[in-house]
């Protein structure tokens, strides 16, 4: 590990230290700083971010639940994003968010002001683009898309999406500044005008290629074909 690979932790602020951790090393990663696959070990990242090891150690505790990162023989790494792990985790999106989407529509309908958190995530998105924050810009079009198992009122998976949503922040990344700030924001909108208008056939055949849309391997180059 390189120096200022991470930021250093700001202890003066209240909040718990190892969720403070936690969010730095997941900030690098989608950031571009720390590379899929790379060892992570308590000292260095420790050294880094200016704490002691107990946090550090909690942190990757806490990421490793969320997938992040993986131990194995006693070594810490980053999620490798290959492309199998990456069509998985895009195929396992697919699924959640197409189970939950017509009876989202339905409740919309039902309860139209559903559609303010849609709206309020989709102004994040565009401010986020205009800032170039990959952090936050990836937290918001991951948050436009959770609004659908808020929508539709399914926990259960709910959970399973905020399950994936760690590393799919990190899929993200970067490669959401690789697709036209129009096109991103367009194609969020349509989507979001389908469900406003009761369009549920019509949603239910975009949003896959929504999904698709701007995912590469990790900071370059398109996934594969399957």
């Amino acid at each position: 590990m390189t120096d200022n690979q991470l930021d250093a932790i700001d202890k003066s602020t209240a909040g718990n230290l190892s969720e403070k951790v936690a969010e730095s090393i997941l900030r690098s990663a989608i950031e571009g700083r720390l590379k899929m696959g790379q060892r992570l070990t308590e000292v260095e990242l420790a050294r880094e971010m200016g704490v002691s090891r107990v946090p550090v150690r909690e942190a990757l505790r806490a990421l490793e639940a969320r997938g992040v990162v993986e131990t194995n023989h006693r070594e810490t790494r980053l999620f490798e994003g290959n492309i199998v792990a990456l069509r998985e985790l895009i195929e396992a999106r697919k699924l959640v968010q197409l189970a939950v989407l017509p009876e989202a529509i339905i409740r919309v309908q039902e309860n139209p002001e559903l559609l303010y958190g849609f709206e309020d995530a989709l102004d994040l998105v565009r401010r986020h683009f205009r800032r170039g924050d990959p952090y936050e810009l990836s937290m918001a079009v991951l948050e436009f898309h959770r609004q659908l198992f808020v929508a539709a009122g399914n926990r259960t998976l709910q959970a399973m999406f905020d399950l994936i949503a760690p590393r799919m922040m990190i899929a993200l990344g970067l490669t959401l500044f690789e697709t036209p700030e129009n096109r991103i924001i367009g194609e969020h909108e349509k989507f979001l005008s389908m469900i406003r208008k009761g369009e549920t056939q019509a949603a239910l055949d975009f949003l896959p290629d929504l999904i698709d849309e701007g995912l590469l391997t990790p900071h370059g180059g398109k996934t594969a074909a399957p």
